[in-house]
Formats: C-alpha cells, structure tokens, sequence
C-alpha cells in the first residue's frame, strides 16, 4: 500500500466517521424528539430500535399489522412499504436477563393489566385470562421454563387464570443476550398473525399454494415435454431405420439432425 492508498483510505474512514457524527443527536432534546434511535446489539437478523417514552409500543405495533392487512384487504397487498422486516417484537420495558431483572420488568409492566400475586386494591381490574409466550435468542443463562414460571409467579392466580388456547392476554417475553422485555398484547396479536408481516401479506397458506401449482404447473410442463418428444420420437422411428435399443420416452434413434427438426415443426 502506498502513500496515496492510505489517504484515501483516511478519506473514506474520515467519512463515515462524519456522517456517523450527523446521525447522533447534536444535543439531550433533539435526542428525545426523534421517534425511532437505532440500539446495537450482536443478534443476526433482529434490529432493535428505542422510541420515545410517549410511545406505546404495542399500539405501534399493531397500528402498523393492521394497516398492512388493509392493504391485503383492500389492495390486494400492492402498497407493501416495509419488503424486508418480518416480524415486530414490542417491549414496553427492558432490563437485565436475570430473574431478579425479569421480575422487576414484570412487576412494572404486568401490574398495568394484571393483578399481582400479594398486591392491595387489584379487585377492580379486570379477570383476564393470559399465556406466556418466550422467545430466547442468544442466551443460556436463564430456561424456557425458569422464564415462564418466573413471569407467572408475580400474578395473583386467584384473579387470573391461564388459558394457552384462546387467553383475553398475552404476554410477551423476549431474551436476547444479557437483555430482557415485555409486553402484553391483546387478541388481535393472534389475528394480526403474531405482528408477522410477512404472514399477513403472503400468508403460509397462500405460499403453499402457489408453490403446489409451480409444481404442478412444472410436472404438467414436464409431462407435455415428454409426449412431444415421444411424438416425435414416435415419427422419426416411423419414417427412419430404428434403433437397435429403444427405450420410451428417449430419444435414441441414429436418425439425421435435420429430420427430427422437420418433425417437431
């Protein structure tokens, strides 16, 4: 490398280190008015982004499933303006992944909807059923059933019950690494395909489908491509001397080139 290919390596690192610069926050309020700030954590294929605090979550969420699945309903899913994400995993508070940092997130964000086990004055919130969906990504410290037992523990079970077929709630646990959130979402979570946007605008059912009738579409084009060529296979052998061997559905006749091409014409 010489001289003028470190500066210009210089240049470009220059560069992106300025416009890194531009994306933050020049100061603490203009950090609080944007609505969406990107957070780095090591996790293939999963982007996590902060939001202000007068921003629920789950409602954005949900807003955003709903009017994909509008745009199904209504226009054939032709207005698609978010192709490459997937799934939308809402927290409504995230702390450490350890049980004593999954009970305190859960106490503050359960205790908006549920009452909890040894609370005072809950009689007034509503019996709701609920289930406890996990998903663990990254992480081993803590297992699938330490999770939900932990979560299920700070509900009082004499006000709610758990329903895994159809609850009034469910919540949502997420692990990633050395961070834990929740969220409790509502029926619509199971309408609205889990917050899959993908499943909204091509459903599993609509996939298969339409890979059944490439399929079929194949195996009939297959099919036609074979008779055609036992057609012509048929005349060649008609209008020729035959082979020593031949065998259906070849083509294994000594015939001139320019004969077959005739035939197929």
């Amino acid at each position: 490398m010489d001289a003028s290919d470190e500066e210009e390596e210089g240049d470009i690192e220059a560069q992106i280190a300025r416009e890194m610069g531009e994306m933050k926050p020049k100061t603490k309020e203009e950090g609080q008015k944007k609505m969406f700030q990107p957070v780095f954590l090591d996790v293939q294929c999963v982007l996590f982004f902060k939001v202000r605090k007068d921003i629920d979550t789950v409602d954005l969420c949900k807003r955003i499933c709903e009017e994909a699945a509008n745009d199904v309903a209504t226009n054939g899913g032709k207005s698609r303006s978010h192709r490459f994400l997937n799934r939308l995993s809402p927290m409504s508070k995230m702390g450490k992944a350890t049980e004593d940092g999954l009970k305190e997130v859960g106490r503050d964000v359960l205790g908006k909807n549920f009452q909890l086990e040894g609370e005072e004055g809950g009689d007034e919130k509503e019996k709701w059923s609920f289930a406890i969906r996990p998903t663990i990504r990254n992480h081993s410290h803590l297992k699938r059933s330490v999770i939900i037992d932990t979560v299920a523990n700070l509900i009082s079970t004499s006000h709610h019950k758990v329903s895994l077929t159809s609850p009034d709630k469910t919540i949502l646990v997420e692990l990633y690494q050395n961070v834990c959130g929740l969220a409790v979402v509502d029926k619509n979570w199971e309408t609205l395909k889990r917050y899959n946007l993908n499943e909204i605008y091509t459903p599993t059912e609509r996939r298969r489908a339409e890979k059944d009738a490439l399929e079929a579409a194949a195996k009939a084009g297959e099919a036609e491509a074979l008779k055609r060529a036992a057609d012509v296979h048929k005349a060649v052998v008609e209008k020729s001397a035959p082979a020593e061997k031949v065998e259906e559905g070849k083509l294994e006749v000594d015939v001139p080139l320019d004969e077959v091409a005739k035939l197929e014409k």
